[in-house]
């Protein structure tokens, strides 16, 4: 599509981005539901070549990725997700563990993100927010068709969501178990080392807020 107008340039943006509002693409006031259709002909089509490689990597992945959830689980305060019974095959792309900051002398989980980081492994926290707080779900009958029937949560606390989003859950990508047992080995004893290490981390203050990426 073209367009001359550049507010229907941008909401035409949202609307293959997820139906995201980014700066500089945010010029219109209404939140969308989008889709994800961002790639171009020439990227579906190179990403449609490397789907060749997939099933070599996610075996690649499978043993590294189990061994980690094996030996971290025996780290005080950290428990990776419980694994459906009824799934045969796994893939990655985000495992998810789930922090306790009493098991660190109180660490808050932002603090142990920003460590992990220094510590060289790259990971998340702040990845989702609850849907009550995503403001495509606010209270506005133009878009939001729950308040159009009169359905508001405005001033409601869902605290177990909140709990999991804000203060315990820890996104490690996929792309950490694409190596040897070397680097699961690294990875270990980087989490490890933010335990030993947790009274000084408390007593620093945080360098900033923690965010998806």
């Amino acid at each position: 599509m073209t367009t001359s107008d550049a507010t229907c340039a941008q909401r035409l943006w949202s609307l293959v981005n997820c139906g995201r509002k980014e700066p500089g693409f945010d010029a219109f006031p209404e939140q969308l539901f989008g889709h994800n259709l961002r790639m171009t002909e020439f990227q579906a089509s190179v990403a449609r070549a490397q789907l060749g490689r997939l099933p070599e990597q996610n075996a690649r992945r499978a043993p590294r990725r189990e061994r980690f959830e094996l030996e971290i689980a025996r780290v005080p305060g950290l428990r990776p997700l419980a694994r459906d019974a009824r799934v045969t095959a796994r893939t990655s792309y985000q495992l998810v563990l789930r922090y306790d900051p009493s098991a660190f002398e109180g660490v808050p989980r932002d603090h142990a993100i920003l460590a992990l980081r220094a510590e060289g492994v790259p990971c998340s926290g702040r990845f989702y927010a609850p849907l009550v707080q995503d403001p495509l779900f606010s209270s506005d009958p133009y878009t939001n068709p729950l308040s159009r029937a009169g359905v508001s949560y405005a001033g409601q606390r869902f605290p177990v969501a909140e709990r999991a989003a804000f203060d315990e859950s820890i996104w490690l990508p996929h792309e950490l178990f694409l190596g040897g047992d070397a680097e699961v080995d690294d990875l270990l004893e980087a989490f490890g080392r933010i335990q030993r290490h947790a009274s000084e981390l408390r007593a620093r203050p945080p360098l900033g807020p923690v965010s998806r990426r």
